[in-house]
This record gives C-alpha cells, sequence and structure tokens, in this order.
C-alpha cells in the first residue's frame, strides 16, 4: 500500500518503465495501486497526477487489446486534465492528442479527427500561428489519419505543414525526428527507397539552419535568457558546425538515413558518397575529442530482415547496440588490404565506461512534457539514438553498398574496401548479440559471397 506522495511517484515511474519493457499485466497492477493512493498527493496535485496516470493506463489497455477500457479510460483523463488545467492549456491539448491517437489506433477514424481538430486549434492559440515547431507532431499524426481514410489530398497538405512547423526549430531536432518516423514508416512498408527526395530536403534544410550565425545578447539582457540559449542545442550543434567543421548529430542522423535509402533504392555511388561523408565528420569529432557521439540505430529485429539471397549479399536494416569497438575483436590479418579509414575509426574510439555515463544527458531528444503521446511498446521507432551505441549498424550499410557497387562494376576494391566494414561490423555485433543471431549469420554469408566475388575478379 502506498503510504506517501514520494512512494506515489516511485510506483508510477515503475509502472511507466514496465509498460515501456512491455509489461503490460505489471503495469496495470501498480497504475491501478495509484489511481487506489492518489490521496496522498498533496489536493492541487491530484487532479493532473490522476489524469497522467489515466493516460498511461489507458495506452496499457490499448497494448492488451481492451479497446473499450483504453477509450473509457482516456476520456476520464480528459475530463480531469480539463476542469483543473483548462481547455485552453498546453495540457489539455496534449491529454487530448493523446485520445486522439488512441481512436486512431482503434480504427475511430471520425472520433480521432474530431480529437486531432481540438488539440491542434488549442495548440494553434496557444502558439499564435498556424506554423510553429510545436504544431508538427499533430500537423503529421493528421497526414497519417487522412491517409489511412485514403484522402491523399489531406495527407499532403498535413505533412506539409508538418515539415514547414519542423523546419522552424532551430536545433534540427524536430526535423530529424519528422523524418525519422516518416521513414520507418516507409521500411515498414518495404518502401524507404521513396523516402530519398524526403531525406534530400532535410538536409538541405538543416544545412541552412546550422549556416545561420549565432545569436549574440546585448549586455543588458537577462542573465538567465542568455545563459539558456548558450546551453541550447541549437546554440550547441551551430558552433560545432561553423567552427569545428562537424555534422551536428540530427544532420550526421538525416544523412546516415539518406545513405541507407540510396543503398535501398541501388544508388550505391551516392550512397557511398552519404556514407563517406559520415565517417569522415566521425572521425573529425574523434580527433577533437568530441568522440563518436551520433550513431544511427534502426531497431529493427524481425529475423525476416536478414533472410539470405544465394546469388546477391541481403540489404541490411540493424539491430541495437550499445558498446565501442574494441581493436582486439578484428580480425585485421583478413581485411589488411583494405583497412585505410576503418583502422583510423578504431584506433581512436574511447573505453565503453567513458561514455556510459556521459551519454544519458546529451541523448534527450524526448519532449517532457506531462502528456506527451507515449509509443506503443512494440512498434520499432528511431527516437532511441543512445551516444554510447556502437557504428556497426553504420559498418554494415557502408560495407553492403561497396560489395554491391563491386559486383555492379567489376572493380575488387570496393569489395576489399566492403571488407573492412564487414569486419568492423562484425566486431561491434559479436560482442553484443547472442552467437546464433541471424544477423551474425548474415555478415558470415556476406563474408562468404565477397570471398568467392574477390576469387572470380582476381583468379
Amino acid at each position: 500500500m502506498i503510504g506517501s506522495a514520494e512512494q506515489w511517484y516511485d510506483t508510477y515511474e515503475e509502472a511507466v518503465e514496465l509498460y515501456m519493457d512491455q509489461n503490460l499485466s505489471g503495469a496495470e497492477a501498480l497504475l491501478r495501486e495509484c489511481t487506489d493512493s492518489i490521496a496522498v498527493l498533496i489536493a492541487d496535485e491530484r487532479p493532473i497526477q490522476h489524469a497522467r496516470v489515466l493516460s498511461v493506463l489507458s495506452a496499457v489497455y490499448r497494448g492488451m487489446n481492451r479497446t473499450s477500457d483504453s477509450l473509457e479510460t482516456i476520456k476520464r483523463a480528459v475530463a480531469l486534465v480539463g476542469e483543473s488545467a483548462g481547455e485552453a492549456s498546453q495540457e489539455f491539448a496534449n491529454i487530448v492528442r493523446n485520445a486522439a491517437d488512441l481512436h486512431y489506433q482503434a480504427e475511430r477514424f471520425d472520433e480521432a479527427e474530431a480529437l486531432y481538430r481540438r488539440a491542434l486549434y488549442t495548440m494553434e492559440a496557444l502558439v499564435g500561428s498556424t506554423i510553429h515547431p510545436e504544431l508538427w507532431e499533430c500537423h503529421y499524426a493528421m497526414s497519417l489519419l487522412a491517409e489511412a481514410r485514403g484522402v491523399e489530398a489531406a495527407a499532403e497538405q498535413h505533412f506539409e505543414r508538418a515539415f514547414d512547423s519542423a523546419a522552424l526549430d532551430t536545433s534540427g531536432e524536430a526535423i530529424a525526428e519528422l523524418c525519422a518516423r516518416h521513414v520507418q514508416r516507409m521500411v515498414d512498408a518495404g518502401a524507404q527507397a521513396n523516402s530519398v527526395s524526403l531525406l534530400e530536403r532535410a538536409l538541405k534544410t538543416m544545412i541552412q539552419i546550422y549556416c545561420q550565425p549565432p545569436q549574440e545578447f546585448p549586455a543588458e539582457a537577462p542573465m538567465e535568457e542568455a545563459m539558456s540559449h548558450f546551453f541550447s542545442p541549437t546554440y550547441h550543434y551551430q558552433i560545432e558546425y561553423q567552427q569545428y567543421d562537424i555534422e551536428p548529430r540530427p544532420l550526421r542522423f538525416i544523412r546516415q538515413l539518406l545513405g541507407m535509402a540510396l543503398k535501398e533504392n541501388e544508388e550505391f555511388e551516392r550512397a557511398i558518397e552519404q556514407f563517406k561523408l559520415v565517417d569522415e565528420n566521425d572521425q573529425r569529432a574523434r580527433r577533437l575529442g568530441k568522440g563518436d557521439r551520433y550513431p544511427v540505430e534502426m531497431h529493427l529485429d524481425s529475423p525476416e530482415r536478414f533472410e539470405l539471397d544465394e546469388d546477391d549479399p541481403p540489404l541490411f536494416l540493424d539491430e541495437e547496440e550499445d558498446d565501442e569497438i574494441d581493436p582486439e575483436d578484428v580480425n585485421w590479418d583478413d581485411v589488411m588490404k583494405s583497412v585505410g579509414s576503418v583502422l583510423s575509426n578504431i584506433d581512436e574510439l574511447e573505453d565503453d565506461e567513458e561514455w556510459e555515463d556521459e551519454g544519458e544527458d546529451e541523448a534527450e531528444w524526448a519532449d517532457d512534457d506531462e502528456f506527451a503521446p507515449l509509443e506503443k511498446p512494440a512498434e520499432a521507432n528511431l527516437e532511441d539514438l543512445a551516444p554510447t551505441t556502437t557504428r556497426g549498424d553504420f559498418h554494415m550499410h557502408y560495407g553492403v553498398s561497396l560489395h554491391m557497387l563491386g559486383q555492379k562494376t567489376g572493380i575488387a576494391q570496393y569489395l576489399h574496401e566492403a571488407a573492412g566494414h564487414y569486419a568492423c561490423a562484425e566486431a561491434n555485433f559479436r560482442r553484443l548479440l547472442p552467437s546464433d543471431s541471424p544477423l551474425l549469420a548474415a555478415i558470415e554469408e556476406n563474408k562468404r559471397h565477397l570471398e568467392n566475388d574477390l576469387k572470380q575478379l582476381e583468379g
């Protein structure tokens, strides 16, 4: 039994963790306990905190396929927030959008559209504009809804508004997340190559953002305002880009996604061009003491993604990993012809422990709003961009592009370079994945194909 406010908050946080770990029954039990013990909180906090619990509980019910319970629970949460914070508040707009998400997932499209519009109009009134960084997520959700209803013109209109709104975020992180979500949908639909034009547009927009001169504050400006700016992601990224010639994390993220999409489109030369820029950028970052802080993970673990082709190496969408490369894990005897830049990549990597603590603060992209929409635990997403992860996925995509270009052109040098990147990817993944992982099996298959290809070209 919860006996104090501190214990209540601890229980709530534990429930959220269980939900994110897909332990839905455990999360439900703790959330019900929080609801039953809401009286331990001071009176002014009770309505909002109660609504927070109900919001997560509604998502838990949705995960359990208890649709009616989910929608009834979120309805209670909306009412609580409306009564306590007011229907013109940020909190109300967020909880209404949560309700819209749940109706959309339940294919209650009419109710979902009405709720999305209500949330959007509330937010537009708060920010005083129809295009604003705070609005991109709602427009994107309405784009998905219109697409599900087969209204292509409305879907395109809302997507354009989502992009224009995200482009006003001077940190570049909103565009990165918009692209991440959209590309993930393309990946799930087997149409990743269709995302090339979007990623090229995002890349151009982000470069324009980071080329803007950092804001200068007059001497009489409030210290709190100036300090807030100087510690903001925008200022940090502008300094990295303009003074250190390092592509900031969101831009590096988009460039790698573009390389992957070009690879899927079999535009291998262009894909390699993007991967090479990413590789050079990471080397500059390490030389300047920045470390390898900008990896990209696809978080796709379906075994079907790694089915092997007898003739060609598979196109990979890779799993998550959490450690840096140890040079001792690489069999350099097998790849000495092609190590080149790979050697410098590995030799300069920092130890795992050095980045373990630092990464948590720098990876916080998510909004901390109390009623920010919750992702379904089972859905793959691109949002967890932890700085401590390795570049195994990067080396795999780079290696596959080089391998396939070598097959296409008959130039052995591409195959030698591919071997080096395969070795680096394997060194990462062998430390992180079980020995029977489909990804490791696919790497071995690719190495076998590569060996045969080299024999044919050089024999």
